[in-house]
């Protein structure tokens, strides 16, 4: 029981701590705010990496230029979760009238 608060306790910190970092930070603000975010963290990573490669005495490789866009990405998984979700209702209805008619054609002996 000791150790089960201990672990319940660690992930209940972890978590506030995350979301309070995650709030501090401006990442859960507004559009603006996150973009910000997003081009300090890229301004900040590049030298915190190779700082941490020299100090372990690691021999990283070059970074490939990838042309990937992280906004559009996120946008295009937003619009495609946003029309799943539209649609869910008429797709469901359609799903039931399909399985209503099985069950009916089902009962009077029909395949």
């Amino acid at each position: 029981a000791q150790n089960l608060a201990a672990v319940l306790a660690t992930k209940l910190v972890l978590g506030g701590g995350s979301v309070f970092l995650a709030h501090d930070q401006g990442l859960l603000g507004d559009t603006e705010q996150g973009a910000a975010v997003l081009h300090r963290v890229l301004g900040a990573l590049p030298p915190a990496v190779e700082e941490w490669a020299k100090y372990l005495r690691l021999q990283l490789p070059a970074v490939p230029n990838v042309n990937f866009s992280l906004c559009e990405a996120w946008n295009s998984g937003v619009q495609k979760s946003s029309s799943a979700l539209s649609m869910a209702p008429a797709k469901s209805y359609e799903y039931v009238c399909k399985g209503w008619l099985y069950i009916k054609n089902l009962a009077k002996g029909e395949h």
